[in-house]
């Protein structure tokens, strides 16, 4: 039985986040060849489509601000519209998003008890969630759906592949 705080975390941490895969065979000076891919701005039709398809209920992140806000606020499209082009044309990351992803070297992640679970003493009836700001969750919703489309364009993913 834990009983102090700080076993009761050292226990989560060691149950909930695996460590880090072993090193790569691949050699760490290996040159891959060029994707002749572009990378196409995100369009007025693709940004509605993801805020459309937001939980609008879900937890927000660091921010505090509900999925719902997009929703419910379509005046602020454009504005995210013109903010998310010029993450890649300036080749640049908003400091703030990035700092709520980081916190203390790890996401910042509340633990959560797993529905139905006959005994909470167990620590495999918790899970991790980890959050982030709404508004860097919407970017990185995008940059995941155009990804997908690159690699499923020039075939770079195995048929086996499912999931993310």
């Amino acid at each position: 039985m834990l009983n102090t705080n700080e076993d009761k975390s050292q226990a989560f941490m060691s149950t909930l986040f695996l460590p880090p895969p072993p090193q790569s065979s691949v050699p760490q000076d290996y040159r891959y060849p060029m994707l002749e891919a572009q990378w196409s701005t995100i369009t007025k039709d693709q940004l509605a489509c993801t805020i459309k398809n937001l939980s609008p209920y879900k937890a927000p992140g660091p921010d505090g601000v509900p999925n719902i806000v997009f929703q419910k606020s379509p005046v602020l499209s454009g504005y995210l519209l013109h903010l998310f082009n010029a993450v890649f044309m300036l080749k640049t990351y908003y400091d703030p998003w990035r700092e709520s992803m980081m916190e203390c070297g790890f996401l910042t992640t509340v633990i959560l008890c797993k529905p139905g679970k006959a005994d909470y003493t167990m620590l495999k009836a918790y899970h991790p969630i980890a959050l982030l700001n709404t508004t860097a969750k919407l970017l990185l919703a995008i940059i995941a759906e155009n990804t997908t489309y690159i690699l499923e364009k020039h075939q770079l993913l195995l048929g086996t592949h499912f999931g993310g």
